[in-house]
C-alpha cells in the first residue's frame, strides 16, 4: 500500500475512534447535561419544574381572550415562575393522556411536580364511574413510572352541569355531576396510600352556599360556543381559574421545594 494511502487510512481510523468515544460520552452523560440545548414550549428542558397535564380546562391556561378567557395573568403569576409547561389538550380523556405519555410526552423533562386534572370528559362521554376511576389511576401510575422522582398533584373533577352539550352525559347533567363526585371520593381515598401523590378537591370553590353550582365562575353559560348556543357550566373562566390557582399555590410550592423523591 502506498505510504500516502496508508497515512490517509490511519487518519480516517483515528477520526472514527474519536467520533465513537465522543458519542459514547454523550450517551453516558447525565440527562440534564445531554438535554441542556433542548427546549420545550420555549423553556430549556432542564429548567422545567412543573408540568400541567389534562384536558381543555388545563389547555385554556394558554389563552388570552378577555374578559372571560384572559388566563395569562393567572399563568404568569402562579405557574410560569416554575418554568411550567402545559400539556393540556381540549377533549382529552384518560386514555388520550396515556397514549401521549407512551408516545414520549414526558420523556425530555424531570419536573419537581406534575399537576393532573382529568376525568370530566370520561364521564361526559358515557364512561362509568369505575372506568373513570381506573383511567385516572392508570394515568397516575404511568406518570410515576416515567417520573419516579416527581410529586403528582391530582385535582378532583370540577363541578359541572353540561346541559346542551354535544356529549352523552348531557342527557343527564345532574347525574354526570353526581358520578363525578363519587369519582372524586374514590380517588381521594385511594391516594391516601400513595406517597408520591396528593389529592386536592376544589369542589367548594365553585359551589354556592346551597350546594348549587356558581355559574358566574364559568364562561360556558355566558357566551356562544362552537355549537352556536350557550351551554351549561364546564370550563372555569378567568375568575374561576384564579380561585383555583390561589388554592393550589401553597401545595405546589411545598412540592417543588421538597427534597427529591427517592
Amino acid at each position: 500500500m502506498p505510504q500516502s494511502t496508508c497515512t490517509t487510512a490511519i487518519r480516517f481510523a483515528i477520526v472514527l475512534l474519536a467520533c465513537f468515544f465522543n458519542m459514547q460520552a454523550i450517551a453516558d452523560a447525565p440527562r440534564e447535561q445531554r438535554d441542556s440545548g433542548q427546549k420545550i414550549q420555549g423553556i430549556p428542558v432542564q429548567d422545567v419544574q412543573l408540568a400541567l397535564v389534562g384536558d381543555s380546562i388545563t389547555d385554556n391556561l394558554k389563552k388570552s381572550n378577555p374578559p372571560l378567557k384572559d388566563f395569562q395573568p393567572v399563568w404568569k403569576k402562579y405557574y410560569a415562575p416554575y418554568h411550567a409547561v402545559n400539556f393540556g389538550v381540549s377533549g382529552f380523556k384518560t386514555g388520550d393522556v396515556i397514549r401521549n405519555i407512551r408516545n414520549g410526552m414526558l420523556n425530555s423533562i424531570q419536573p419537581k411536580a406534575v399537576m393532573l386534572l382529568i376525568g370530566t370528559n370520561d364521564t361526559g362521554s358515557g364512561h362509568t364511574e369505575e372506568q373513570t376511576v381506573q383511567g385516572i389511576k392508570d394515568v397516575i401510575l404511568m406518570i410515576h413510572e416515567k417520573l419516579p422522582k416527581t410529586r403528582i398533584l391530582v385535582l378532583g373533577i370540577l363541578p359541572n352541569h353540561i346541559r346542551d352539550w354535544h356529549v352523552a352525559g348531557a342527557k343527564d347533567p345532574a347525574g354526570k355531576w353526581a358520578k363525578d363526585k363519587q369519582v372524586n371520593k374514590k380517588m381521594e381515598d385511594w391516594l391516601k396510600n400513595i406517597p408520591y401523590a396528593t389529592f386536592l378537591n376544589l369542589e367548594r370553590l365553585f359551589l354556592n352556599k346551597d350546594g348549587s353550582i356558581n355559574e358566574k365562575l364559568f364562561y360556558d353559560p355566558w357566551e356562544i360556543n362552537f355549537l352556536g348556543k350557550k351551554c351549561g357550566p364546564l370550563h372555569p373562566n378567568a375568575q374561576g381559574a384564579k380561585l383555583m390557582a390561589e388554592t393550589i399555590a401553597p401545595i405546589l410550592k411545598k412540592m417543588v421545594q421538597s427534597p427529591e423523591m427517592r
